[in-house]
């Protein structure tokens, strides 16, 4: 139930924020092309090119079995780097960490999951008030997965890698000329096959014989928080 609760708070979290944006468009197509060019995107900061933000995440997964496996929610660190061009227009960089404990689905064994995210994309910038910013974004990522299972099922380490993609919506609000701080709202697609011949695993015993295990489907929700600096 409590999952369910989180996940809908987050669907309707999206929801307004591209509501928003979309209000923000009709707003500008009723302007004139000089009233646009003058408040399109009017806030602090926005002479700066780059950015540089810590963020905090909760990672909610959308997979019944990873959500019993691993809790509702997985912490997240992330360091984002982004250049803006075209005015409206921001590309950035995502380097993050997610880890989490958990318990076998009868509660016998310990768990551990660790992903590294390597993510690049667009965003596209609208201003609904003075010194604040909403956005739209998508890109892809490179993911490095390593699981540890204490069971003698399964193998002990395995780890993949794959490509994935997000799609993003957030808030930005700038505090000063130099700091802002942004909450965000983003949909993680990011799965992994263990039956291709990049996936590795290893145990400490290999005269065993172990169940095979199955994919994984990480995609979800990440709820975000984080302060930056323009330069």
């Amino acid at each position: 139930m409590k999952h369910l609760i989180l996940r809908n708070i987050a669907r309707s979290i999206f929801t307004l924020i591209c509501l928003s944006a979309f209000l923000k468009v009709e707003s500008i197509k009723a302007l004139n092309s000089e009233e646009m060019d003058f408040g399109f995107y009017d806030c602090c900061g926005c002479d700066d090119i780059f950015s540089a933000e810590a963020k905090a995440c909760a990672f909610i997964p959308l997979n019944n079995k990873v959500h019993k496996i691993y809790h509702t929610a997985m912490p997240q660190v992330d360091l984002i780097f982004s250049s803006k061009f075209w005015t409206c227009w921001q590309a950035w960089g995502d380097v993050g960490y997610l880890f989490s404990n958990g318990h076998s689905k009868h509660g016998h064994d310990h768990t551990k999951l660790r992903l590294v995210p390597l993510s690049f994309g667009l965003n596209f910038l609208f201003s609904i008030f003075p010194c604040t910013d909403v956005y739209l974004g998508a890109g892809a990522s490179y993911n490095f997965l390593h699981i540890r299972d204490n069971s003698r099922y399964v193998h002990r380490h395995v780890s993949n890698n794959a490509w994935g993609g997000v799609a993003k919506a957030g808030i930005c609000c700038h505090l000063s000329d130099r700091i802002f701080f942004e909450t965000s709202i983003d949909y993680v697609y990011q799965r992994f096959h263990f039956n291709h011949s990049y996936s590795h695993s290893y145990s400490h015993s290999f005269s065993e014989h172990y169940i095979e295990r199955h994919d994984l489907n990480l995609d979800g929700l990440r709820l975000g928080a984080g302060l930056g600096i323009t330069f």
